[in-house]
């Protein structure tokens, strides 16, 4: 079952990872029990970004609540198209796990994606927790 957002959309503030002077205090305490995806936050996702390797966006809800990395990968289908967009990294900070900011998230990239026309969505599954 979908978990309900509980806190209005217009509280959720997003910010490029190039910023990242403005929060690096936070950043070092994001906290999601998964030490790949914290790693990847603290010390990668800003040169990532720099370089153009991937997209790396910050979420706020009063504080860093999240963030999630997008990039454009290669599709291996038979299609017309022949890259999607790939949500590489979603992670929410423990404080905020399940209050429907992962899926509240999720929909946007997939709004987004849709307003520039992007035919495929592609991710890879973590096993973490059920």
């Amino acid at each position: 079952m979908e978990k309900e957002l509980q806190f209005h959309p217009s509280e959720i503030n997003h910010k490029s990872i190039k910023y990242i002077d403005e929060f690096y205090y936070q950043i070092q305490n994001f906290s999601c029990e998964n030490s790949s995806m914290e790693r990847f936050l603290k010390k990668e996702a800003h040169y990532a970004d720099i370089t153009r390797e991937a997209c790396t966006t910050v979420i706020y809800v009063n504080e860093l609540a999240a963030y999630y990395t997008l990039l454009r990968t290669p599709i291996e289908a038979e299609t017309d198209a022949d890259m999607a967009l790939h949500i590489a990294r979603l992670a929410v900070d423990n404080k905020y796990k399940g209050k429907g900011l992962g899926t509240f998230l999720v929909k946007q990239i997939v709004d987004n994606a849709y307003q520039v026309n992007e035919s495929f969505i592609t991710t890879d599954a973590l096993y973490d927790k059920w």
